[in-house]
């Protein structure tokens, strides 16, 4: 009887274990889009640098992969997802400021292709 009576308590046990886990899934997707997303973020690099939401990404979702490592997952997981949108946040700033300066370069040869005729028209007057 006395083994029977252990036995309900370790299967209730088990149960609220294994619910526990399943309440708070592994980080491991939210770290490799993380990971996707620093590396698509440092490819798109520019002559100005790298934006400061990159550095935060990596230091995110380092502390995302030791928090992991040691089962604590739900803050695994917003750190890895924050990480992702740090990263993604960067590689907008790199892509505006080559915009930006694709923009400038165009506006300073088209300035530049109209010197010429208006230093020639204002002769001919």
């Amino acid at each position: 009887m006395m083994a029977n009576s252990l036995r309900v308590p370790a299967i209730l046990l088990t149960a609220a274990m294994a619910a526990g886990c399943s309440i708070h899934p592994s980080p491991d997707g939210r770290i490799l889009a993380a990971d996707d997303a620093i590396a698509r973020a440092a490819r798109t690099s520019t002559t100005i640098g790298e934006p400061v939401e990159l550095a935060r990404a990596r230091e995110k979702i380092a502390l995302a992969r030791l928090m992991a490592r040691t089962d604590d997952r739900k803050p695994a997981s917003w750190l890895a997802e924050q990480a992702k949108v740090d990263a993604e946040l960067a590689e907008a700033k790199m892509f505006t400021a080559r915009a930006r300066l694709a923009a400038a370069t165009a506006r300073r040869e088209f300035a530049s292709s109209l010197q010429p005729r208006v230093a020639v028209n204002s002769a001919a007057r």
